[in-house]
Order: structure tokens, then sequence, then C-alpha cells
């Protein structure tokens, strides 16, 4: 690991050759205005240091970038692991000011906004690093239209990037009207100093990103084993296993994602890896422990030889299994079974859960039919019942 401390734009920014991404593993920019206006503010007052005070030493401090070097060519990957909303925004305020300078008709100022911005030699096999900005998936079509400056299309969109990238503009136009410059306020901009930490391997990334995460607001144990299983792919794979397992995965636990909100969606999926675990471990396992519980299965299922997306498929298959026993229409299922489900689905019991998820991989694997299958399933049903008529915790 390396640490320094360094100027946004001088010792970052202008380092031709990196590409920085928000991998699709990380939270969503959420930053709102009032954040934005506040690093606005700060901007502001180092542009009074430097511009009218004379102040050339005078700098503020935002923070640390935590990245991960992904490649050894001339053009590679920094994977963001902390800092990516601050990045984000100084980036939105570099887009900004290009867009001003075009529309000033500045050349030499909109040139030098491109060498923050664009790797310029990246061409060819190399184009997909002409940006040096890559958001996760998420945002990514948003940014992209701030970026070939289709802002119109972007009218109606809720995205906190186009409402963060208006605002920014609102700004900078004030000051501009006070009588400061572009050039003025990318010099000011050039005093923000970060603490860059680079992190040269993925076991380092992944511990860093825990003990990150270990203050404020936890994440819950199924956005860790996601930020833990991807992590271990390249920013192309991970947005490839992403679509199609992890979206797989949610969408079979949670397939009415439009009613309930993004923490409830992890809840939901952390309870059903507790399921997953507790079926492979034989023993209903505390849900505080299925984070870790998960990464011991991982390590081991690696060991055994699986390969990791065979290890994600199989996860994802048990997603499936999870949504025909508590999601599937009751109609699509033969009228015997239809009942057995239909009680299974009222107990409302997540004790059984394991249970029913290995009776249905028995079935799945042609080990049971689908009369044995509704048999299991009515017998644990009848199970529950009995227990809650004899009173039993």
């Amino acid at each position: 690991m390396e640490a320094r401390e360094c100027r946004i734009l001088t010792d970052c920014l202008s380092i031709p050759g990196p590409q920085f991404v928000v991998p699709v593993y990380q939270r969503n920019y959420t930053w709102d205005s009032k954040n934005v206006l506040k690093l606005m503010e700060d901007i502001y007052s180092l542009m009074i240091q430097v511009k009218r005070e004379h102040k050339k030493d005078a700098y503020h401090f935002i923070g640390s970038i935590v990245n991960l070097r992904r490649g050894d060519g001339s053009f590679y990957e920094r994977e963001i692991i902390d800092g990516q909303q601050r990045l984000t925004t100084i980036f939105l305020i570099l887009y900004a000011l290009r867009d001003i300078a075009i529309k000033q008709e500045n050349k030499d100022v909109e040139n030098s906004l491109r060498n923050y911005l664009e790797n310029i030699a990246a061409t060819g096999q190399n184009e997909k690093y002409h940006n040096k900005l890559k958001p996760n998936l998420t945002d990514d079509g948003v940014l992209q239209k701030i970026i070939d400056q289709r802002i119109a299309l972007l009218k109606n969109s809720k995205s906190a990037i186009y409402s963060n990238y208006k605002t920014i503009i609102s700004e900078l136009n004030g000051w501009i009207a006070e009588g400061y410059t572009v050039a003025d306020i990318i010099d000011a901009i050039d005093h923000i100093m970060i603490v860059w930490v680079s992190i040269s391997d993925v076991k380092s990334a992944q511990q860093t990103f825990e003990s990150i995460n270990s203050t404020g607001e936890p994440l819950k144990a199924s956005d860790l084993i996601r930020n833990y299983v991807l992590m271990n792919f390249s920013d192309e794979e991970q947005t490839k296993y992403y679509k199609k397992y992890w979206l797989a995965i949610e969408n079979n636990i949670v397939p009415n994602q439009e009613q309930v909100n993004r923490k409830q969606v992890s809840k939901k999926v952390e309870e059903f890896f507790r399921f997953f675990l507790s079926l492979k471990k034989r023993k209903m396992i505390p849900i505080s422990t299925v984070y870790e519980e998960f990464k011991v299965y991982w390590e081991q299922e690696i060991e055994n030889e699986q390969t990791k997306e065979s290890i994600l498929e199989e996860i994802a298959l048990f997603s499936q299994y999870f949504f025909n026993l508590y999601w599937k229409e009751l109609n699509e299922f033969p009228d015997y079974m239809q009942k057995s489900l239909e009680l299974l689905r009222q107990t409302g019991s997540t004790m059984i859960v394991p249970m029913v998820l290995g009776i249905w991989d028995l079935y799945y694997n042609q080990l049971i039919d689908e009369y044995a299958l509704d048999r299991g399933i009515r017998l644990v049903c009848i199970y529950l019942i009995r227990r809650a008529m004899a009173d039993k915790d």
C-alpha cells in the first residue's frame, strides 16, 4: 500500500494512462445539492485566497481516495475503493467548466481541461480508456451524455449526476459574472488536496473496503458479499457477472423492487444468503455471521476446484428455487401442488427455508419426482402447523 498527499489536478488527474473506474459493486452516486454546494463553497474560498489575496500556499483537504490498480500497460484501470462521491463530483465540475469554455470559445482552456478529463492518446484498441472517469453501471448513461454534450437528452432525468451538474453550472456562471475566469476556477481546484492511497492486490483492497465500511452506517452482508465476489474479477468481468448473476439473484429474491427501497432489497438478499449457507452448512447460522461464513464457503469451493463463475451460477440457481417456492404464480404449478405451496407461503416461517430449498434441489437434480417434491413441502408445512398448535417456539 502506498499513501501520499497530492494536488487533485496536478498530481493526480493530469497523469496520462489511468482510467478511474467506479466498480459495479459500489453504491450509486448519491451526493445531493447540499453536498455539492459545500464543495463549491470551499472552492470559492480557495479562489478568493489564491486570486485576490495571492496566497499560493492555500489549500483545502477533502479526504482520501483509495484505489486498486489493475493492469500494467500504458493505459490501465484504477478501481475506486473509497472516495467515488468526491471524485465523481470533481469530474462533474471539470465537465461543467469545459462546457463553459466551449461556450466562450476559449480553446486554450478547453484543451487544458481535456488533460484532466481524457487520456488523449488512448486510441484504437485503447479507446475504452479515453475517458478518465468510468462511473458505475447505473450512472454511466447519464455521465456519457454530459461527456458528449448531449445535455438536452437529460431534460427530465431524475439522476443525481444530472441534478448536480445543473447546480454546478449555476454556481460557476455566478462566479464568472463576478469577474472570475474559468482559468481562475481551475487554479483554485488545483489547491484541493487529497491523500492518494494506492493498493496493489485484491486481498488488501477487500480488507481496506471492509475496514472503511465498518464505520458509519454498516453495509448489509449481501452488499459485502457482492463486493467480495465481484472484486475478484476485472472491470469487464464485473459488469458481465453483475448483469448475468447478481441482478438475477436480486430479482428472484425481490421481484417487486419498485415497491421497496434499496435497503430492503439488501436485507432480503442477506436473508437469502443466510438460508443458502445454512443449507450448505447443515445448520442455521446467525445473520450476524453471514458474511464471514460466506467467505469461508467461497474459499473452500475454490480449493475444491470450483470455478468462481460456477459458484455464482449455483447461487443464482438456488435463488431461482426460492422464486419458484415463494413468488411464482400458483396457477403455473400442477393443481395438486398449488395447495402445498400456498400453505408454505402462508406460514411465513423462515426457519424452514433451507430445508425446502434442499428439497427443490433434489427435484431439480431428478433425485425425486414432482410428487415427492409436493409431499416434502406438505410434510414441512404439517410440521410447522403441529408445532404451532403445541405452542412450541
